[in-house]
């Protein structure tokens, strides 16, 4: 790093100066962990705008659309892709704005947003790729900023985007390429990539998976699992044997992640700027895209042109191989005609004889064909049989391997069954003699059949006379001791008031409701800032998996709703009801 003392210290928190320079040799790189609603991206803006302010070199990938507003704050920045630029995501420019990122210090906002995760991918590998050769090349300090980096790099699945984000986390630090990623899912991302991180920051976490990925990390610094779940949009800053708790200052740029429910579109007015003309630039990029563009549209057409060429002559060249097999097979059986030249001197005389003598013979040689052919075809038929009885006989083989298993089995529980019994004779007082008298085993066995019996016809008895509760309100559901008991668990897993709040909300309504209706609802009733009400996916996905609510998408719309999963609430009584009058039934024939 070739900047002052002062260039390399970051005011991200009240309770810390982050100083870079304390970084020189393992590379400033860090990675943000933090539940849904912890501040793990506002987290990450605070730091874009210190590296920003400090001059360095930023490369932005926006998955969420929410960086666009940096563009009011500095007069440096280009925007691609998402409804704030325009310019497209686009491989065609990818070398340009990598020279003016390195050579006019132009930092990047890459909004994907609007692109498909495999299309993501694509053009992440590519841009990633192209941006560690120029990284080689000028060795001057640029950050990645990496939101949702567990999508980009995940562990669960090789990719290539994965592979060169792994290559640029081990060689990057020597060409002054660093990263700062963020991710709410610790287990879902890779480990090889966080293994090169210098430090992190840990928010909250409610699941079990998330809170053991960062464990060894916690236990380095003596930090228990109770501290990380009592996190309040905090952060435990860990960077080797030190740690600190802190929280982060809040970002400069609009936040557009609370504006997502205005339906009337935000306008950005764009700080203009001095020594860049960002017009002629984006001009530029957009005329080099289109260019680009036509480029490939005609060596896309002349491709074609060639196929379809290629195509024809492939066509043309099956043709004549054809006609030289028939050509050779003539040659063939011309090759094997013998003609009697015995008396003949000089040169050959053929007449009307020679060639009818020859015809006959030409005739049969094509009925010993005919008949070898035919012997031919009989003797594939014999050998498919054979093989077909072949398999018949292995497959009965291995049954009878099977069998053989089985009655070793049955012999070895035989035994068992017999030493057990020899036990229980002498419990009862009988003699060997008496105990295996065919008589008495005989009644043994008839005792046996009659219990079972009973026990049959109880069961079909209770089936059709059980009857349940009559439960005509979603709160006689819920209220019900077996789902009480069942919810008792639940609460266990996952936030107890958030979920409480829910099953209120849905009590309240006799139709579905949306996430949004959800935290809205929650809010107004318990009077909360909108940020107190949680995950309300993760909560909801918690009630589903137990068939407690039902999630199912909107008519005409995305969106998820929910609702109290009746059906299954009422096959959940039943079930247990039958359970325990059958285990009633069976005690009182025992």
């Amino acid at each position: 790093m070739s900047k002052n003392t002062k260039d390399l210290i970051l005011n991200i928190s009240n309770q810390m100066k982050l100083n870079l320079a304390d970084y020189q040799e393992l590379g400033p790189r860090g990675i943000i962990y933090g539940m849904s609603g912890s501040g793990k991206s506002g987290g990450l803006k605070v730091i874009t705008e210190e590296l920003i302010e400090k001059k360095f070199n930023v490369i932005i990938w926006d998955c969420a659309g929410e960086y666009a507003p940096l563009k009011e704050i500095y007069d440096n920045i280009i925007i691609l892709g998402g409804k704030y630029s325009k310019i497209p995501i686009s491989e065609n420019i990818i070398d340009e704005l990598l020279i003016l990122l390195y050579e006019n210090s132009i930092n990047i906002i890459l909004d994907v947003s609007e692109l498909f995760d495999s299309e993501q991918e694509k053009f992440a590998t590519t841009f990633f790729n192209k941006l560690l050769h120029s990284a080689i090349k000028y060795k001057y300090p640029t950050y990645l900023i990496l939101e949702e980096a567990h999508r980009l790099i995940p562990q669960m699945k090789k990719t290539d985007c994965l592979e060169i984000l792994n290559e640029i986390s081990k060689r990057g630090r020597k060409h002054g390429l660093h990263f700062f990623a963020a991710t709410q899912r610790p287990a879902a991302i890779n480990k090889d990539f966080v293994g090169q991180a210098s430090m992190y920051f840990i928010g909250k976490f409610t699941l079990k998976n998330d809170i053991d990925a960062v464990k060894m990390l916690l236990e380095s610094v003596d930090i228990e699992k109770e501290d990380v779940l009592s996190l309040k949009r905090e952060f435990f800053f860990i960077s080797g044997d030190k740690s600190k708790k802190i929280s982060f200052r809040t970002f400069r740029l609009r936040d557009l992640g609370n504006t997502k429910l205005i339906k009337t579109d935000i306008v950005l007015n764009e700080k203009e700027s001095t020594t860049i003309d960002k017009e002629n630039i984006i001009k530029e990029l957009i005329k080099k895209i289109e260019e680009k563009k036509k480029v490939r549209q005609e060596e896309q057409a002349e491709i074609d042109k060639i196929s379809k060429k290629l195509k024809t002559l492939e066509e043309d060249k099956d043709k004549l191989e054809e006609q030289i097999k028939m050509k050779n097979q003539t040659i063939e059986t011309l090759s094997h005609i013998k003609v009697d030249t015995n008396g003949l001197t000089g040169s050959l005389q053929v007449n009307k004889v020679d060639v009818k003598q020859l015809a006959i013979k030409l005739k049969e040689k094509n009925q010993v064909i005919g008949d070898l052919k035919s012997q031919n075809i009989e003797l594939m038929d014999t050998i498919k049989e054979k093989t077909e009885k072949l398999k018949k006989m292995e497959q009965t083989i291995e049954e009878l391997g099977e069998q053989i298993n089985d009655f070793s089995q049955i012999k070895s529980n035989y035994n068992q069954i017999k030493l057990s019994w020899e036990k229980l004779s002498n419990l009862l007082g009988f003699s060997n003699k008496n105990f295996y008298d065919k008589v008495k085993l005989k009644q043994l066995e008839q005792r046996n059949k009659t219990l079972q019996s009973q026990l049959e016809i109880m069961k079909t008895k209770h089936n059709n006379n059980v009857t349940f509760p009559e439960l005509e309100t979603k709160k006689d559901f819920l209220t019900h001791p077996i789902i009480q008991e069942k919810l008792k668990a639940i609460l266990k897993k996952g936030n107890e008031h958030l979920i409480k709040e829910i099953l209120g909300a849905l009590l309240s309504t006799d139709k579905a409701l949306s996430y949004e209706d959800l935290r809205e609802t929650i809010r107004t009733t318990q009077n909360l800032k909108y940020k107190d009400t949680g995950n309300i996916s993760e909560a909801c996905v918690l009630l589903s998996n137990e068939d407690i609510i039902l999630k199912r998408k909107a008519n005409n719309s995305n969106k998820m709703s929910v609702e109290l999963n009746i059906n299954a609430l009422k096959k959940l009584i039943q079930k247990n009801i039958k359970r325990k009058e059958i285990e009633k039934i069976t005690q009182e024939i025992i």
